[in-house]
């Protein structure tokens, strides 16, 4: 639950736009929310019920472009990048464009 409520506290944040960190803490819950094979049945239900929720949100293909771009743009999530989107250094001779 601890992870909810920094979910909560980032998304309501009203000192900054929080649009370019919908995607990244959507797709933190949908595997935190995952089930594990040690969960409890109660916790398998919990989890289930928090996914099929989290799994009906931000659907739309104009929606999810538009948060795509924005968390492109959004510096606090430009080094988050999924491991398999970053740049493997041992095969590209391309550097990582740094200010």
């Amino acid at each position: 639950m601890k992870l909810m409520y920094k979910v909560t506290l980032a998304m309501s944040c009203d000192s900054s736009p929080t649009a370019g960190l919908i995607i990244p803490l959507h797709k933190k819950l949908m595997q935190e929310f995952s089930s594990n094979e040690t969960d409890s049945p109660f916790l398998k239900k919990l989890k289930a019920a928090v996914h099929e929720n989290l799994e009906k949100r931000y659907q739309k293909e104009d929606l999810v472009r538009f948060l795509e771009e924005a968390t492109c743009f959004d510096p606090r999530v430009k080094d988050a990048a999924p491991e398999e989107m970053q740049p493997n250094q041992d095969t590209t001779t391309s550097k990582p464009i740094r200010e």
